[in-house]
């Protein structure tokens, strides 16, 4: 069984306000590594190629949260 966001949202409603403050992060327990959640995108919100790679993947309007650097993904150049 995998989390949904419905079930994420109710896990988070349960966090302390410290905890709130704290990084989000994702857990690999196979990996022994712990990946900081660099932002939250809605699929058709991402560049054309992410979209491309995803098609048939994930769902069009699926949210994703992305681990590692964003470029590529966001808009460096905002004022």
């Amino acid at each position: 069984m995998f989390l949904t966001f419905r079930e994420l949202r109710e896990a988070i409603n349960e966090l302390s306000d410290e905890q709130l403050d704290m990084t989000a992060s994702v857990y690999d327990p196979h990996a022994t590594e712990v990946f900081s959640i660099s932002e939250c995108f809605v699929t058709h919100n991402l560049p054309q190629n992410h979209q491309e790679e995803l098609d048939g993947v994930v769902e069009e309007n699926q949210p994703l949260l992305v681990i590692g650097p964003l470029e590529g993904l966001v808009d460096n150049e905002k004022e």
